[in-house]
């Protein structure tokens, strides 16, 4: 396999793949904030207990408290955030790859890897996507909504299936470009 930077070269030279590159680059830089946003409240959320804590000893600090429905908030922005990090992951080839087998192997065979691990994951991920669109429509049919803050469920659903469905299409573009590859003619040295 091509290490990431060789990938985002080979990205740049085709506008299907750099709009899929930069589109996986947006979907991260969402993730990043996402993740941020969850330290944020998770930091608020301590805090406020830790004073809340001091109000038994100290009144002033008796408003204080954890955030409402911080569990609710962190585990559906972090199913969507780790979701958003998935094109950027199938674009550079992050995912984890046993290499001892495909070391000495040449570009033919390792266009041949690409070509087999790349449609696994379009074939794996289709289901995933579908999955996940289903139970989001199940829990937007049914009005289902988090315990304490009401939230719509289908929500998380929502934003796991559109970043899961773009690493799908990423699959998808890799397995074609791989193919190409590995049967474009020979290249003499």
């Amino acid at each position: 396999m091509e290490s990431g930077d060789a990938e985002t070269r080979a990205a740049a030279r085709d506008p299907v793949g750099r709009g899929l590159e930069r589109a996986a680059d947006g979907a991260a830089v969402f993730g990043g904030l996402v993740l941020s946003a969850m330290i944020v409240v998770t930091i608020l959320s301590i805090a406020g207990r830790a004073l809340a804590g001091l109000g038994r000893h100290l009144p002033v600090f008796g408003a204080f408290g954890p955030v409402p429905g911080d569990f609710e908030i962190l585990s559906m922005a972090g199913a969507v955030a780790v979701a958003a990090f998935m094109p950027l992951c199938q674009m550079r080839a992050g995912h984890v790859v046993v290499d001892l087998l495909f070391r000495g192997a040449g570009p033919r065979w390792h266009a041949l890897f690409g070509v087999v691990a790349n449609l696994l994951f379009v074939l794996v991920g289709a289901l995933i996507v579908r999955s996940l669109v289903a139970g989001g429509l199940d829990k937007h049919a049914y009005r289902e909504t988090t315990m304490l803050l009401r939230m719509p469920a289908w929500w998380g659903y929502a934003g796991m299936a559109a970043f899961f469905a773009q690493a799908v299409l990423c699959a998808a573009w890799l397995t074609l470009r791989e193919a190409r590859d590995l049967f474009a003619p020979a290249r003499s040295p």
